[in-house]
């Protein structure tokens, strides 16, 4: 038995995990106007808090895979659990918020703001094949996984892409091992530098010491912008390095 999960966030957005993904593992189906993430039962215990980190976990990386194919994309989220009604047909979900949880029938009472959008317009001209492939990847990957979660769940500010860049560093076996590669970054080290400073970028650093250790600088040598493209294209060519392996 497959369990489903509502989904909230950008029109655009989930249209995209639509068509992205529709494996049998966990599939993003638009159903009464609504979206949901579906998952296959090999995720499912019948306990709903477990259920729902296994759905958030499987999400987080569904969001960080879009990110990397649409620059622009914003991350969706799980708004609740839902099930079909046996009597009725309707999807009946449980919405889970801040200050408590309440049960609705989509498509009998109300349709809960910022949970459907008119999508049936947008047309993607790629296809599922990098979606699915790069989850294939994260799979075989685990270091993989976890920089492709943290990618797609938490802001592209500097704390944030330093922990991406650490997965992807364990990936490599280290920082090391990395910069042996032929399409590691030579800016990468002044991102770090600027990342790691507070004096170069105050409440934004990864660290608060003002001295410099750990490659931190008085000035940033990198922009956010830049590093952002940076971290991104290093991920890409992660990814690209393990599927020219697994052609080999």
């Amino acid at each position: 038995m497959d369990r489903t999960f509502i989904l909230a966030g950008d029109g655009f957005a989930l249209a995209i995990l639509r068509h992205k993904f529709q494996s049998p593992r966990a599939t993003v189906e638009k159903i009464e106007g609504q979206f949901y993430l579906r998952m296959t039962s090999e995720f499912w215990t019948g306990d709903d808090d477990t259920d729902l980190v296994a759905a958030e976990d499987e999400l987080r990386q569904m969001n960080g895979i879009a990110k990397m194919l649409h620059p622009r994309f914003r991350s969706v989220r799980i708004a609740g659990i839902s099930v079909k009604n046996p009597v009725t047909g309707k999807m009946n979900s449980v919405i889970r918020g801040g200050r408590g949880i309440c049960e609705i029938a989509i498509g009998v009472f109300a349709k809960p703001a910022q949970l459907y959008s008119n999508t049936d317009s947008i047309v993607l001209q790629d296809t599922t094949t990098d979606a699915e492939e790069i989850r294939q990847l994260c799979d075989e990957h685990e270091h993989l996984t976890r920089a492709v979660q943290i990618y797609g769940a938490l802001p592209h500010e500097w704390r944030e892409l330093s922990m991406v860049v650490d997965a992807i560093k364990e990936h490599h076996g280290g920082g090391k091992e990395l910069e042996k590669k032929d399409y590691y970054p030579p800016k990468l080290k002044d991102f770090t530098g600027t990342a790691n400073s507070f004096r170069a970028i105050k409440l934004g650093a990864r660290h608060g010491w003002t001295e410099q250790k750990g490659g931190g600088v008085k000035e940033p040598t990198i922009t956010l912008n830049e590093a952002k493209g940076l971290i991104r294209k290093l991920m890409e060519d992660t990814i690209a390095s393990l599927k020219k392996k697994t052609k080999d």
